[in-house]
């Protein structure tokens, strides 16, 4: 599974300060005057006292740590939430300083110490290019579709790319040496599914989700070729992620259960089962992962339609906690297991084909899934295993060829109904 990772980068926390910087940079002050040595030391302070509050609050964001128990996404640890308020009072100081004294040289003397902050780790450096983009005034003032250029740096177009952008991948490869890291809502397309690759060789994520906004991916593919154990996709509890059109692969799994996920969605453990959707994929390839293509955790609740989920090492999907949703349409085919369910999850499973793999759809624990229209050939055991005190509603189930049917083991108690596969009693 994916490694351990802090809770919720609250998106306010750069929007409340966005609002007051507007008019700090960019543009000529009220009073042009030359400079005097006190003048000028002004200025330097003010600008210095922006830089140390913008120091504090980058360094108060804890960086995921892998471990075998997934949570969701990183947040600033209790130091930074109130230097966010003197990010504000230095900003604002700045702002009325610069106004009365000129402050000639504020910009670039902004801009040098920004650059000097630390930001080691993938949060700290999305969080301070994010937070020097819109300090030095380059985050759009509203959502805009740009084009990746050629050499451009793909977080840094996500840095200033203000909420509802669009940013368009050209076709090839674009390399991520490190795990880019989405802090708004926005949309990054390609120019293909095949097309457009996204190639990481990034630990523990390609792309980390820490926005409350929606992010969307279309039409691209992320290729995962590092050595070291990462999951594709992860998003946390209060992203919402849609993929259309859109392959992962290659995630790799390491010991103790970090990474291998194609797509990791980390719900909170409400111990309810949600109504919105957290995850929507659609046409969708899910493939070639050291896990599973997909894993739902927490109160995560997905919607997947017309996907292909094939050839990952242990499960096509997996369901955890009280994972929700619905899988349709799609096909699960050459997976170590197709669709597993446990703990308190509860998916609804609706015309799906799953072939090859030791068992199609296995459910234990206090799962509850609703399958209808299943269709499983070619498993090596069992069509379908409901285990330990599972229950839910199965029926429509097929499954020509397969050694073993339906298996009920256990004390589960499935509701079956009109299936032509045959039902066999496990031990119990």
């Amino acid at each position: 599974m994916h490694g351990r990772m802090r809770r919720d980068v609250p998106a306010a926390l750069l929007v409340g300060t966005a609002m007051l910087l507007a008019g700090c940079t960019g543009g000529p002050a009220t009073h042009s005057r030359s400079p005097t040595p006190r003048t000028s030391a002004t200025c330097a302070d003010a600008v210095a006292r922006v830089v140390d509050a913008a120091r504090t609050v980058v360094s108060g964001y804890a960086e995921a740590t892998t471990g075998a128990s997934p949570s969701p996404l990183p947040s600033p640890t209790g130091a930074a939430v109130a230097p966010t308020d003197a990010l504000s009072s230095a900003v604002s100081t700045a702002r009325s300083i610069r106004r009365q004294a000129g402050c000639a040289h504020f910009d670039d003397d902004l801009a040098t110490g920004l650059a000097g902050i630390p930001h080691e780790g993938t949060v700290r450096d999305a969080v301070w290019r994010r937070l020097s983009a819109t300090l030095l005034g380059t985050v759009g003032d509203k959502a805009a579709t740009t084009t990746l250029a050629a050499g451009q740096d793909l977080r840094d177009a996500v840095a200033r790319a203000a909420s509802g952008s669009t940013i368009v991948l050209p076709k090839g490869i674009t390399n991520l040496d490190d795990t880019l890291v989405l802090l708004d809502g926005i949309a990054v397309r390609g120019a293909g599914r095949d097309a457009s690759v996204l190639r990481s060789d990034a630990a523990d994520a390609a792309v980390l989700i820490a926005a409350a906004g929606t992010v969307r991916f279309s039409d691209l593919s992320v290729r995962l070729v590092g050595a070291r154990p990462a999951s594709g996709i992860v998003a946390g509890p209060q992203a919402s992620l849609a993929l259309n059109r859109v392959r992962v692969s290659g995630a790799k799994a390491g010991s103790g259960g970090a990474g291998g996920a194609g797509v990791y969605v980390s719900g909170s453990d409400t111990g309810r089962v949600r109504t919105d959707t957290t995850l929507e994929v659609t046409e969708s390839v899910l493939s070639g992962n050291g896990w599973a293509g997909l894993a739902v955790t927490g109160d995560g609740r997905v919607s997947i339609e017309s996907a292909t989920v094939a050839d990952n090492t242990r499960a096509g999907i997996v369901f955890l906690d009280h994972a929700s949703g619905s899988v349709a349409h799609s096909t699960m085919r050459g997976n170590g297991l197709g669709v597993a369910i446990t703990g308190h999850a509860s998916p609804a499973l609706e015309s799906n084909i799953v072939s090859g793999g030791s068992v199609g759809v296995q459910a234990d624990s206090s799962a509850a899934p609703t399958i209808k229209g299943l269709r499983v050939t070619g498993t090596r055991k069992a069509a379908l295993i409901m285990s330990g005190s599972a229950r839910g509603w199965v029926g429509g189930v097929s499954c020509p060829g397969t050694p073993f049917g339906i298996v009920v083991a256990g004390s589960a108690a499935p509701t079956l109904e009109s299936n032509t596969c045959p039902l066999q009693a496990g031990a119990r």
